[in-house]
């Protein structure tokens, strides 16, 4: 009986520590500053995939799909990105440019949309606020972008204030959403702004050139 209790204690409990993984991310992105951008950017997402999976085995994760919530994932993404977008489209241009070293807007769809938006939902929300709440979910999110952005780039100190300003906001509202709609709503939300506001850019910069 004994065995049995502290065998389901262990899977009530976290394999993997957000601290620590996330100390392992940001070491691992300092340290490949000098990697071609599109693979660091890759290798990245790909230990925060890791950590999901190595969790998700010891306590499952329900993505919560129903057209509902996603209808309202995408639509409050859409809210949020449609002012940037208004906004910034030409600096976005360049920013999205700038990070991934292309300009090859079907590679930056299977990135940022197919990839980095549903990778980074299921550690930021899935595992981080599931695990130590909304707090430090945006916290540790708005921090990833210096992660993404400071090694190796040549941004000025303002507009990477802006940047983790804006992680921060967007991820306050990936976060709202998944504790009020669930997983598959917080990647439907997010993936909604990266196409709004970090692809369609590149249509507009396209038009314009017409």
């Amino acid at each position: 009986m004994r065995r049995r209790t502290a065998r389901q204690r262990s899977r009530q409990g976290s394999r993997v520590d957000p601290y620590i993984s996330y100390l392992l991310l940001a070491g691992v992105g300092v340290g490949t500053w000098q990697m071609n951008r599109t693979w660091r950017q890759t290798l990245l997402w790909l230990l925060l995939l890791g950590a999901f999976l190595l969790y998700v085995e010891i306590r499952p994760v329900k993505p919560n799909y129903s057209l509902r919530s996603i209808g309202w994932g995408a639509l409050l993404g859409a809210v949020v990105s449609m002012p940037l977008l208004l906004l910034a489209w030409r600096y976005l241009y360049g920013f999205v440019v700038q990070l991934f070293a292309t300009d090859d807007a079907r590679l930056l769809f299977y990135q940022l949309v197919l990839v980095g938006a549903p990778v980074e939902e299921l550690y930021f929300r899935g595992l981080v606020q599931r695990e130590k709440g909304m707090p430090l979910s945006v916290a540790l999110y708005a921090a990833v972008a210096l992660v993404y952005f400071v090694p190796g780039l040549h941004v000025p100190a303002l507009a990477i204030v802006l940047i983790t300003i804006t992680y921060a906001l967007t991820g306050f509202v990936f976060s709202y959403v998944y504790a009020r709609y669930g997983l598959s709503a917080a990647v439907t939300s997010h993936v909604t702004f990266n196409l709004i506001a970090l692809l369609l850019p590149f249509l507009l910069q396209y038009l314009a050139r017409i």
